[in-house]
């Protein structure tokens, strides 16, 4: 008779677990610069920097084409996840 060849698989150890993913927190809201940006861009860069856009105020009689002349939080201000970034439009 030829020799066999056998293969051993054993079970996990006792007590032993599957790793489960641990939820990050959320990135901060690193508030970007604004300024001279028009309100399509300006919400772009806030809602890639984790913010939300809050109140927006036109200054003075402004269309189409106005910028964003000042802002609330400052950039470069770090604030929790979701934190909301006011903006005033003028004319550009």
């Amino acid at each position: 008779m030829a020799p066999q060849t056998f293969t051993y698989l054993g079970s996990p150890a006792q007590g032993s677990t599957t790793p489960t993913p641990v939820a990050s927190a959320p990135a901060p809201c690193v508030v970007p610069k604004l300024r001279g940006k028009e309100l399509k861009a300006a919400r772009k860069r806030i809602k890639a920097a984790d913010c939300k856009l809050g109140k927006v105020t036109r200054k003075g009689t402004v269309g189409r084409g106005a910028k964003v002349v000042k802002q609330t939080p400052k950039a470069g201000t770090v604030r929790a996840a979701g934190s909301k970034v006011d903006v005033v439009l003028g004319a550009a």
